[in-house]
C-alpha cells in the first residue's frame, strides 16, 4: 500500500508587536497534501512526478515552477532499490523512499514530455528502465477563487481550462485541522454540497488545491507499478 509523504508542512510566524520582549506567535495553517487519484493503492511501487507553479494563479508572469518527485517500492513493506533516476537525474534516498533532490532545480517535467524512470534494483525488486507512454499535463490554473468559502452553502469552483494531456482533475479543500474533502472530475468545474463540506472546520489559512494528472500502470516482471504525472495549483482560502 502506498504510504507517501502526505504533506508539506508550512510554518509561518507573525510578530505580535514592536516590543522587544514579545515573542513570535505561530500561526496555524493548513498543511499542503499530495493529491492522488482514486485507486492509487495496491501496487508494488509508485513513481510520482509533479510540476507545480511557484507563482499564485491569476498573476503575470506565471512561468516559474517547482519539480517534486516521489518514488516508493514494496516487498512487502518499503524497501530500498538502489539508485533511482527520473529523466537520468538522481533522486535522494530517505528512509527507503526516494524524493527530488533540492539541489536539482528541474527534472525536465515540461508539459507534453514522456518521463523516463530508471531503477537500479535491490531487495527483491528487479531493475528496469521505463519510458512512459503518457505525457506530462499542461499547467493547471484555478480561476476566480473566492477569498472565503461558507461551509453552510454549496460551492462551485473552476479552473481556467482542462490542461492538455490530462486524464482527470483532482480537487481538494483542506482545513487547518488536516481535514480534507476531495473530488475528481474530467471537466473545468467541481461542486461540493453543504452536506459534503460538513467535515471541514472553519478557519483562516485553509487551502484549495487542484491537480491535473495522467496515470499509467505497467506490469514489469511479476510486479505492477503505478506511474503518475501531475501539475498542480494551490491557493490560500478562508473557511467560515
Amino acid at each position: 500500500m502506498i504510504k507517501p509523504f502526505l504533506s508539506i508542512i508550512i510554518c509561518v510566524c507573525l510578530l505580535a508587536s514592536c516590543n522587544k520582549d514579545d515573542a513570535f506567535v505561530p500561526v496555524k495553517r493548513a498543511e499542503e497534501p499530495i493529491l492522488f487519484p482514486i485507486d492509487s493503492n495496491h501496487y508494488d511501487g509508485m513513481m510520482l512526478a509533479i510540476r507545480t507553479d511557484k507563482i499564485p494563479a491569476n498573476t503575470i508572469p506565471d512561468t516559474s515552477f517547482i519539480d517534486m518527485v516521489l518514488a516508493q517500492f514494496y516487498n512487502p513493506g518499503l524497501v530500498s532499490v538502489g539508485n533511482v533516476r527520473l529523466n537520468d537525474k538522481l533522486l535522494l534516498p530517505i528512509s527507503s523512499q526516494y524524493i527530488s533532490n533540492h539541489t536539482i532545480l528541474s527534472y525536465e517535467l515540461a508539459a507534453g514530455t514522456q518521463n523516463k524512470w530508471t531503477i537500479q534494483g535491490d531487495n527483491g525488486i528487479a531493475g528496469f528502465t521505463k519510458k512512459l507512454n503518457t505525457k506530462m499535463p499542461g499547467f493547471i490554473h484555478l480561476n476566480s477563487v473566492p477569498q472565503e468559502i461558507d461551509l453552510s452553502q454549496s460551492i462551485t469552483l473552476q479552473i481556467e481550462n482542462v490542461p492538455a494531456n490530462s486524464q482527470a482533475i483532482v480537487w481538494s479543500l483542506i482545513d487547518i485541522n488536516g481535514n480534507q474533502v476531495q473530488k475528481e472530475t474530467t471537466g473545468t468545474t467541481v461542486t461540493w454540497t453543504k452536506e459534503e463540506l460538513q467535515s471541514l472546520s472553519p478557519g483562516l489559512n485553509s487551502l484549495l488545491k487542484v491537480a491535473a494528472y495522467t496515470k499509467e500502470v505497467n506490469q514489469i516482471g511479476s510486479r505492477k507499478y503505478l506511474f503518475l504525472n501531475e501539475t498542480t495549483d494551490v491557493v490560500d482560502i478562508s473557511l467560515k
